[in-house]
């Protein structure tokens, strides 16, 4: 698409097409090989709107991209330290349910590493 739109036309729709490929590209939370190869390509991708539309504007736009996460992530961080003051309890429920499930993803990895040991001492 960025190949076939003028430079000059492409430049007010920039945000709009860095923004879902800067969220995936940046995630750390999803791993894979597949994972890995598509966040290259969503790189290669980057690299080609900053070469048709310029590194000036790309990191302009790029920039305020970043600055749009880092803010939503600020605003969720204090509304989450505000109602852990407000509503203790319910933070402390939060906090319980949250380690409960740490510790039911550790016991599903650990049956899983001892499964994977037994087939091999069996074979």
């Amino acid at each position: 698409m960025t190949t076939f739109i003028p430079s000059s036309d492409l430049i007010p729709y920039l945000i709009f097409i860095i923004s879902p490929i800067y969220r995936f590209v940046n995630d750390e939370t999803i791993k894979g090989k597949e994972i890995d190869d598509v966040k290259q390509l969503g790189k290669e991708i980057l690299d080609l709107v900053q070469e048709r539309v310029g590194t000036t504007q790309f990191h302009i736009s790029y920039n305020k991209i970043r600055q749009q996460v880092l803010e939503v992530r600020r605003e969720r961080k204090h509304k989450k330290t505000i109602m852990a003051l407000v509503d203790p309890e319910s933070a402390a429920k939060r906090k319980i349910q949250k380690n409960e499930m740490k510790k039911q993803n550790r016991k599903r990895k650990n049956a899983k590493l001892n499964d994977l040991a037994k087939k091999r001492r069996i074979s």
